[in-house]
């Protein structure tokens, strides 16, 4: 995966292709690796938590049809839900809870609608960056002709903004304009959200990737085009319980993920949190002190570097002389040959150790022979990332880290929480 490279306020690393796509390439490169949900009832005065079946996205070779009656469920749900009054007084806050597919383990994925009548989009859920966008009917381009396209002309709320937007990424990258409708997150309604509105998409991640578009969680500050984010509209209304949201991705392919809004949901924790203070309100990140490979800890910032927690990105990056001293000492067989003899790894936040196993921290993933073959290839769940001064050097703990800790993100204290995911 290559994360974006963005121009000022407008984010930090390139987005990244899809990990199938990844090992696609290298395959043809001789195998080479380049690279939420509880039902509670409570009284008025409490808070309410509401359960949305999640379901992993069908893995076929190629997804449309499984893609397209997955929209058409969605659209039925949107389409028969009284929308809610966000504006209502006294309305009761409670938790939201956005289901995520699960696409190999690499790429995890909800629906989202724009628009009047609702317009179904699948987006990534980037806790790396803050702008919500999704190609628009105009974009003629490979990646956007096959998915979902937003038509501005279809849609009864939209309002027209047409400031242009550009975000620029180390495989390509996406231009358009801004538009502002009403975004709904299941029965989560969002009046006057502005987002991008892409025209043009340049690279091959846009074509072969599950999603149609990224809603970014981190802060305002690092917006493009100062846009006002997502989550900043939620707690402007004050409809949810905590300025505060929760990742959960599962540790299976196939199993389900979920993203809470406004909380956390304990049936997906192990054990309690650990918290973590941010750096600053602009991305997530937390102090990384150390870690440690076969009982020797190498060090790799005395004086602690930045780590971001990033869903949007699928392993755990790092400087490349760092990550170097990681795969010397971690040899992993693409046919997953001797996994249980690698040693664990541990990292250490602030101090507080955090463990992954060989079976946590290599990725297995099924790559199509054809003809419904398929051979199990393993690769190294860690990859270079050199950014440079002032925001660098900088690690990146993507989905490899979320997937075995479920993640309070909370907004209100400027922390980061950890605890073991079931």
């Amino acid at each position: 995966y290559q994360r974006r490279v963005h121009g000022k306020n407008k984010g930090l690393f390139p987005y990244k292709r899809t990990l199938a796509y990844s090992l696609f390439c290298c395959m043809a490169r001789a195998l080479v690796l380049s690279s939420l949900v509880l039902v509670l009832h409570c009284a008025v005065c409490a808070l309410a938590l509401r359960q949305v079946p999640l379901q992993q996205k069908p893995s076929d070779p190629d997804g449309v049809s499984a893609f397209l009656n997955k929209l058409r469920e969605h659209q039925a749900l949107f389409e028969t839900q009284p929308a809610p009054r966000a504006s209502t007084p006294g309305l009761v806050r409670r938790l939201y809870v956005e289901g995520l597919h699960n696409f190999k383990n690499t790429q995890f994925s909800g629906v989202v609608a724009i628009g009047t009548p609702p317009q179904l989009f699948e987006v990534i859920f980037d806790t790396g960056s803050s702008n919500l966008w999704v190609p628009s009917s105009e974009c003629v381009d490979i990646g956007c002709l096959i998915h979902p396209r937003y038509d501005h002309s279809q849609s009864s709320t939209y309002v027209q903004n047409g400031t242009a937007i550009k975000i620029k990424y180390g495989t390509g990258g996406v231009s358009g304009y801004l538009s502002i409708d009403t975004l709904r997150l299941g029965d989560l309604e969002i009046p006057n959200q502005v987002f991008g509105e892409m025209t043009t998409e340049r690279g091959k991640q846009f074509q072969y990737g599950t999603f149609s578009g990224i809603l970014g969680l981190a802060f305002r500050g690092i917006a493009g085009e100062k846009v006002v984010p997502v989550l900043d509209n939620l707690s402007q209304q004050r409809l949810l319980p905590l300025d505060a949201f929760s990742l959960y991705l599962n540790t299976a392919a196939g199993e389900d993920g979920a993203l809470v809004l406004g909380g956390t949901d304990p049936k997906y924790q192990a054990s309690p949190f650990v918290f973590h203070r941010i750096y600053a309100p602009s991305y997530w990140q937390v102090n990384l002190t150390n870690f440690v490979i076969n009982a020797t800890a190498l060090d790799p910032c005395p004086h602690g570097c930045k780590a971001a927690v990033d869903s949007g990105t699928s392993l755990i990056a790092g400087p490349s002389d760092q990550i170097a001293r990681i795969t010397n000492s971690l040899r992993v067989d693409p046919s997953c040959r001797g996994l249980l003899d690698l040693p664990d790894i541990t990292f250490f936040i602030d101090n507080t150790p955090y463990t992954f196993t060989p079976n946590e921290y290599v990725l297995k993933v099924d790559f199509p022979l054809g003809r419904g073959v398929s051979a199990l290839q393993c690769a190294l769940g860690f990859m270079p990332l050199d950014v440079p001064p002032p925001k660098g050097p900088m690690w990146v703990l993507g989905d490899i880290w979320l997937r075995k800790y479920y993640t309070f993100f909370d907004r209100e204290n400027l922390r980061v929480g950890f605890a073991t995911a079931r």
